[in-house]
């Protein structure tokens, strides 16, 4: 479950990444033209795409919010990776909280 602490870190992540642009893209106007699963394809494309340029946060993000170790988040399989980012979007209030991201 996604809480209060989590946010910040993914705030932070999509900072370090840039995402603005992608999350206005996607969370505005082109959402009503994208399936669900649609969008959560394309946001997590859009993450790690540039995930590269938030390492720490993102794995501190994901760390935080699964329990696991650093180590143990580095050692993911891309396939349960992408599935964390997908859980993560689905938590209730979190694609709103990223469409409510300043812009930078």
């Amino acid at each position: 479950m996604i809480k209060t602490k989590h946010l910040f870190k993914l705030s932070a992540m999509v900072d370090k990444m840039e995402l603005d642009e992608e999350l206005k893209l996607l969370l505005g106007k082109e959402k009503k033209a994208m399936s669900n699963q649609e969008l959560g394809q394309t946001m997590i494309m859009a993450i790690v795409k540039k995930m590269h340029r938030a390492q720490k946060e993102t794995v501190d993000l994901l760390a935080s919010v699964t329990g696991k170790t650093k180590a143990q988040i580095e050692d993911l399989p891309i396939t349960d990776l992408i599935e964390l980012f997908k859980t993560i979007l689905s938590e209730e209030g979190v694609l709103d909280f990223l469409s409510k991201q300043p812009e930078g």
